[in-house]
């Protein structure tokens, strides 16, 4: 019998060199504007994708 394995708590993003700056740069006024911690920002867009994604699918099936 598998034991189940718990879900990751924590995750870690890598940036190239190049990009580094940039992505710095957009989190931080991100944040500052949203009120949100990197965290809260990360979770609050994958939810913002995820339901734009689920609305995209929903037109479609609609439209057939």
């Amino acid at each position: 019998m598998a034991i189940a394995q718990p879900y990751p708590r924590k995750r870690c993003i890598n940036y190239k060199a190049v990009e580094a700056k940039a992505y710095k740069q957009m989190t931080d006024e991100l944040q500052e504007e949203l009120g949100l911690t990197f965290s809260g920002l990360s979770k609050h867009l994958i939810r913002k994708e995820y339901q734009y994604r689920k609305n995209a699918n929903v037109l479609e099936m609609v439209q057939i």
